[in-house]
């Protein structure tokens, strides 16, 4: 991207991609006219020569979005809320913004242990261990988050939207102070969770009182006559909230029936023996409790997934949010709920806790018949033939993860004095877009001796052509990921290739048997040859029990190469690829077969 179009409104490059991007937030008053968008973000493409052109046509798209947002709201009779604002896309911040975040941050740990105090007085006593065995798994995570300097993809969406909906503030990713305002918060949810551990073990740690503000908040466009309206008694009907909703034209289509459809039974959970369903109003909701019973019901008697609760909680704040434009309640119930905090322990909708279902490997037979069938991609052009042909034999000589030979540079393999190629996940740790390549966790940063027989099959002659400063493999991505060049960009689109040709073309239909299964049969053929755990953690980037397993070494960052050479000699799975197997230039040069079936994609 160049300099001059970097400098134009609303430009920006995120990170984990090559391709700058058009965003604007639409301001808050308007997104129920804008099929409930929050951001108007589009791809501004790969060819510089057109960037500028698309530039204008997104300018003009932008611009015609919010003048029909903007028409449709002054034909509205609904009161909007006029005193949110827009949000601001932040990428320096002036001492009022440090002023907002300060306060945010400070008041973190008390709103966190507020929410504890509110909760637990209600809770079962089964409900109180399910509450404490989660508590303890995020801390667990985010201790993890502290231990990488990264905090964790979700919890970040979390502080993202609260700090949005309160101060109509969003930090871009080249904010200098985006990571450093994270961890602040990170740490101030670390600390309450802590202190509601401690409550569960019998000390008494009392909730700290809210920050003072150094300022009064003033919103702009704010209403005079707001706090002075009475809010209406049972006047304003749930359904008559839900027309309301519907007639603002937010989401179309299926989303927009199945919001309905799941407000219809959040109001028939709220009336219950109560009120006739048709008289229910915004009144007789009784706060989040009440919103919180109803979540939990929804998981427990009709054993819904996390995504799809999830779903049920968006829907219900949406149309609640009509309830609040028009003053008819002063809060709106389902804000600020996390799925985290309910009672879902055990049900479908709880997290997964135990670990990850297990792969099985793919035995001899399979080995063979998968590489047999590699003739293939002679035919099927959407994997192209550098990755069909390497990527597959890396992962099965390596055990690597897909994602790191996918994102290997030709920098990556480098030849000791002796003549022996290495393999360095990752060093150096940028990319060719010039952005951080970060290993999945501390041990998987490791280096591996390249084996004669993949020397053999043209392994050199094939990074060789590879100019310095560029990828290994020409993985290629859909054209609309955002994250094509990321590490799970680059890999997502050719396994969606490669897993339906494990099924269809070599008939492996084990559910449990994938290309990650190449991994795991790396792993047993470490275990066969008798390698030590700690040199076998070396070698697949795991943390081993020894603290020293797969991660920094004394003086060195990288484990002693003796020991990882020798165990590669050691190992003969490479022996199970058919006999006759071609060579990189044999297969390169090869002409294209007449077979043109296509696998469905996964």
């Amino acid at each position: 991207m160049d300099d001059e179009l970097a400098k134009l409104p609303y430009v920006i490059h995120p990170t984990g991609t090559s391709v700058p991007h058009f965003r604007a937030i639409i301001p808050v008053n308007l997104r129920i006219y804008a099929d409930g968008q929050k951001v108007f973000k589009r791809t501004l493409g790969k060819d510089p020569s057109r960037q500028r052109e698309q530039y204008a046509k997104l300018l003009s798209e932008y611009e015609t979005l919010l003048a029909n947002a903007r028409a449709a709201a002054a034909q509205d009779s609904l009161d909007l809320r006029l005193t949110a604002g827009p949000v601001r896309l932040l990428k320096t911040l002036t001492d009022e913004d440090r002023e907002r975040l300060n306060e945010f941050a400070e008041s973190w740990q008390a709103r966190t242990l507020a929410w504890h105090d509110e909760q637990v007085p209600t809770l079962t006593a089964q409900e109180l261990d399910e509450y404490e065995q989660e508590l303890n798994r995020r801390l667990t995570e985010l201790k993890r988050g502290v231990r990488r300097m990264a905090p964790p993809t979700e919890w970040e969406a979390e502080v993202a939207e609260l700090l949005e909906e309160e101060h109509r503030m969003r930090l871009d990713d080249e904010c200098p102070d985006r990571r450093p305002f994270l961890m602040r918060v990170l740490a101030e949810e670390l600390n309450a969770i802590k202190a509601s551990l401690a409550r569960f073990g019998g000390e008494l740690v009392p909730t700290p009182p809210l920050p003072t503000a150094s300022r009064q908040p003033a919103p702009e466009h704010a209403s005079p006559t707001r706090a002075s309206t009475p809010r209406p008694s049972n006047g304003y009907l749930l359904r008559q909230c839900l027309d309301d909703w519907l007639s603002t034209g937010a989401k179309k289509g299926k989303s927009r029936k199945e919001f309905a459809n799941i407000f219809t039974q959040f109001v028939a959970f709220i009336a219950a023996n109560n009120v006739p369903v048709d008289a229910a109003g915004v009144d007789d909701i009784k706060g989040r409790p009440h919103v919180i019973a109803w979540l939990e019901s929804v998981a427990r008697d009709r054993g819904v997934q996390r995504k799809t609760l999830s779903k049920y909680l968006a829907a219900v704040r949406a149309v609640l949010e009509i309830a609040t434009s028009r003053g008819n309640i002063d809060v709106n119930a389902a804000m600020g709920i996390k799925l985290d905090t309910l009672a879902l322990r055990g049900l479908p909708a709880g997290r997964v806790t135990v670990a990850k279902a297990k792969r099985h490997p793919l035995d001899a037979d399979e080995i063979t018949r998968f590489f047999g069938q590699m003739n293939y991609w002679l035919s099927d052009h959407r994997v192209e033939r550098a990755v069909s042909y390497w990527l597959p034999l890396l992962l099965f000589a390596f055990g690597a993860r897909p994602e790191e030979m996918a994102t290997l540079v030709r920098d990556d393999i480098r030849i000791d004095d002796s003549g022996q190629h290495w393999i360095h996940i990752f060093s150096p740790t940028t990319s060719p877009d010039g952005l951080a390549r970060i290993p999945k966790r501390n041990a998987s940063v490791r280096h591996l001796p390249v084996p004669p027989w993949l020397m053999q099959l043209g392994f050199g002659e094939y990074i060789a052509t590879i100019p310095h400063g560029q990828w290994l493999l020409p993985c290629k991505a859909a054209a609309q990921d955002a994250d094509a060049d990321s590490a799970e960009g680059r890999v997502r689109q050719t396994l969606n290739y490669l897993n339906p040709f494990l099924r269809q073309v070599v008939g492996i239909t084990d559910a449990k048997k994938t290309i990650y299964s190449l991994r795991h049969t790396f792993r047993d053929e470490l275990r066969r040859a008798k390698v030590p755990r700690e040199v076998q953690d070396a070698l697949t980037g795991h943390a081993g029990a020894d603290t020293n397993a797969g991660v920094e070494y004394y003086g060195s960052t990288w484990y002693p190469e003796e020991p990882l050479l020798e165990a590669m000699c050691s190992l003969r799975h490479l022996e199970l690829l058919p006999v006759g197997y071609p060579t990189w230039p044999t297969f390169r040069d090869s002409p294209r077969t007449g077979d043109e079936r296509q696998l469905v994609k996964k």
